[in-house]
C-alpha cells in the first residue's frame, strides 16, 4: 500500500513538468518570425538605392515575418512605410512621404534591424510658368520658375529651338501662336527625374522669320533655315562668339528661302543689326531679285533693298515701281546700328537706332516674281542711285546680326523696343 501511495506521488510532478517544458515551447516557436529559425531580422541589401515617394524598394535579409503586418519597415525620419508583401528573406515596401537621405530600418516583434547603407532621396524635377509682359513684336515672353527637389543639375528644353542648364531659366521667347512641350531634367549624381509640361503661347504671328546667327543660319520660328556662302560666325555686337556673320565684301552672302520677302504680303518690315567694316566699300546689306546670286547671272527685276551707296550713305526702299531711296544725311561709320525698313500700302519709312530717318509716300509693291532673296548682296544698276556704274553682284563687307522679317508695319514705339532689346 505504501509503494503504491509513492508511485502516485511522484506522478505529478513530473506531468507538471513536462506540461510546463511545452508550454515555453509553444511560446517560443509563437515568437519565431514565420517560417525563420532566427528571431532577430538581419538587412543584406536593399535595392534600388534612391527613390521618391512610391518607389518600390526591395529589402533582402533574413528574420522577417511572413506575415506583411508584422514587419514594420521605418525611413529615414521614422517615417513608416507600407509593406506591400512578405517573405522570411524579403520584404516588398512602398518609400513613405517625407522621408530624407538616410538608413531603413526593420522590426519584427520588438527587435531591429538597420541598413548599412543609405537610402538615398533622388531628384524631383518640378516648374512652373506664367506670361509676362512683352513689347517686342510678334513675339511672346514666358517666365519659367524651378521648384525641383534635391536636385543639383538642371536640363531645360524649350520647344523654341533653345535650351538651357541653369536652375532659375528667367523668361524665354517664343515666336509664334501654339502648344509648346517643355520638358526639365533634374538630375543628382546618376539620378534623375523628368517632368513635361505642355506650354500655350499666343502672339500675333506677324513675325514670319527670324535669324539669330547663333551658331549657325536657323530660322526660329518656322524653319525656313538659310544657306551660308563663304559668310563665317563671329563676334556680335555684345562680343559674344559666333553669334553674328561676318561678311568679307567679295563672295560672302546668306540666301534665304525663296520668297521669303514677297509673300510677307501688302505690309513688310525688316529689321536687323549691321557693322560695316569700311564704309568707304559699298556694298549690299539686304537685296532681292528674279535670278540667283552667281558671277555669270544677271536679273532683269532687282530690289537693292538696304545698301551703302558709294556716297557712303546708307540707302534703302522696298519695291514701290520706282527706285527712290530714303538715304539719312548722315555716313556710314564702323559702328554697330540697328535698321528697321518697314511699310505697307500707305508709305514707308526707315529707322535707324530707333529714330525715324526717312519716309516716303510710295506702297511696297510685292507683286513681282522676284523669289531670290539674301543678306550680303544684292543686284545692282539701272535706276538704284550711288551703286556701282557697272550693273553686277554688289557684295557687303562688315557683319549681320538678328535679322527679323514681319508680315506686317511696325510702330515707332516697336521699332525702339527691337533697339533696346
Amino acid at each position: 500500500m505504501t509503494k503504491h501511495l509513492l508511485r502516485g506521488s511522484l506522478s505529478f510532478p513530473v506531468f507538471l513538468l513536462v506540461l510546463l517544458t511545452f508550454s515555453a515551447c509553444k511560446k517560443n516557436k509563437e515568437e519565431e518570425p514565420d517560417g525563420a529559425g532566427n528571431t532577430h531580422p538581419v538587412i543584406t541589401s536593399f535595392s534600388p538605392a534612391y527613390g521618391r515617394e512610391n518607389t518600390l524598394v526591395i529589402i533582402n535579409g533574413e528574420g522577417f515575418s511572413k506575415d506583411a503586418a508584422k514587419n514594420t519597415v521605418l525611413f529615414s525620419n521614422n517615417v513608416k512605410a507600407e509593406v506591400v508583401s512578405a517573405t522570411a528573406t524579403q520584404l516588398k515596401v512602398k518609400v513613405p512621404a517625407g522621408i530624407a537621405t538616410g538608413k531603413l530600418s526593420v522590426s519584427v516583434n520588438g527587435v531591429s534591424a538597420q541598413s548599412s547603407t543609405d537610402f538615398v532621396l533622388g531628384p524631383k524635377a518640378g516648374f512652373s510658368f506664367v506670361a509676362t509682359t512683352n513689347t517686342l513684336p510678334g513675339q511672346a515672353k514666358m517666365s519659367f520658375t524651378n521648384h525641383s527637389d534635391n536636385a543639383l543639375t538642371y536640363e531645360w528644353e524649350f520647344a523654341n529651338g533653345t535650351v538651357a542648364t541653369t536652375a532659375v531659366p528667367g523668361d524665354v521667347w517664343y515666336y509664334k501662336t501654339g502648344k509648346f512641350n517643355v520638358q526639365l531634367i533634374a538630375r543628382n549624381g546618376n539620378m534623375a527625374d523628368t517632368i513635361v509640361k505642355e506650354v500655350s503661347v499666343t502672339t500675333d504671328n506677324s513675325l514670319t522669320a527670324y535669324y539669330m546667327f547663333n551658331g549657325n543660319s536657323n530660322d526660329a520660328v518656322y524653319g525656313q533655315h538659310g544657306t551660308v556662302s563663304n559668310a563665317v560666325l563671329t563676334t556680335d555686337r555684345y562680343n559674344t562668339a559666333n553669334s553674328a556673320y561676318s561678311f568679307n565684301g567679295t563672295s560672302s552672302y546668306i540666301r534665304l528661302p525663296d520668297h521669303l520677302i514677297r509673300n510677307t504680303g501688302p505690309a513688310t518690315a525688316i529689321s536687323l543689326w549691321f557693322q560695316a567694316a569700311d564704309p568707304s566699300a559699298s556694298g549690299a546689306i539686304l537685296g532681292y531679285q528674279n535670278a540667283g546670286v552667281g558671277p555669270a547671272a544677271t536679273s532683269t527685276d532687282f530690289v537693292s533693298a538696304v545698301y551703302i551707296g558709294t556716297d557712303k550713305k546708307l540707302h534703302a526702299k522696298l519695291w514701290t515701281g520706282a527706285a527712290v531711296v530714303m538715304t539719312p544725311a548722315e555716313e556710314a561709320n564702323t559702328d554697330w546700328h540697328h535698321l528697321v525698313l518697314t511699310g505697307n500700302h500707305s508709305g514707308q519709312s526707315l529707322y535707324i537706332d530707333g529714330v525715324l530717318k526717312g519716309s516716303t509716300s510710295d506702297p511696297v509693291d510685292n507683286s513681282l516674281e522676284m523669289l531670290y532673296n539674301q543678306l550680303g548682296v544684292a543686284y545692282a544698276g539701272g535706276v538704284w542711285p550711288k551703286v556701282p556704274s557697272t550693273p553686277g553682284w554688289f557684295y557687303f563687307k562688315g557683319k549681320i546680326d538678328d535679322v527679323r522679317i514681319y508680315n506686317r508695319l511696325l510702330t515707332g514705339s516697336e521699332v525702339m523696343a527691337l533697339f533696346n532689346e
